[in-house]
């Protein structure tokens, strides 16, 4: 991926991830286009980028939402680094990673670093199936149009 396709998809992703938490105040998402975005760098081969923008973007979430700095950018560099070594050849293995990582994610949201435990565990339930289910349905859609191959770049000039 070149520099400016990079800038756009990160113009995308941000512009998404904004409307959704901080126009339509929708919660139950957390930050789930940064978390498929950086799992998509990863089994692109883009290790590297996808933990650094896993830390940014994850900065930039605790800032939108005004959550406690940093501790969205560990998780989601935590997940950029193991999905460099989980299967991801299959959709199967891809749609297995996004649950299990956005597991992981909903876990590391049980502890606030400043007040310790906040969520009770129906709540963390709840908010682990609805962030896991998003985000192996997202990961779903995106591969079979990937698959189709809408997306690839089209020159008009």
């Amino acid at each position: 991926m070149d520099g400016r396709r990079f800038g756009e998809w990160l113009l995308v992703i941000v512009s998404l991830q904004v409307l959704l938490s901080a126009v339509l105040k929708w919660k139950l998402a957390g930050p789930i286009c940064f978390f498929l975005w950086i799992l998509f760098l990863g089994w692109g081969k883009l290790e590297v980028a996808s933990i650094f923008m896993g830390f940014l973007l994850g900065l930039f979430y605790d800032l939108l939402v005004r959550g406690v700095i940093g501790w969205n950018g560990l998780l989601l560099s935590i997940i950029a680094y193991l999905n460099c070594y989980f299967p991801q050849g299959s959709l199967r293995e891809k749609v297995l990673a996004t649950v299990v990582f956005g597991i992981f994610y909903s876990a590391g949201l049980i502890v606030n670093p400043e007040y310790g435990l906040v969520w009770e565990g129906g709540q963390m339930l709840r908010f682990s199936l609805i962030f896991s289910g998003i985000g192996a349905l997202g990961v779903t859609v995106i591969f079979q149009v990937e698959r189709m191959g809408l997306w690839t770049r089209k020159s008009y000039w």
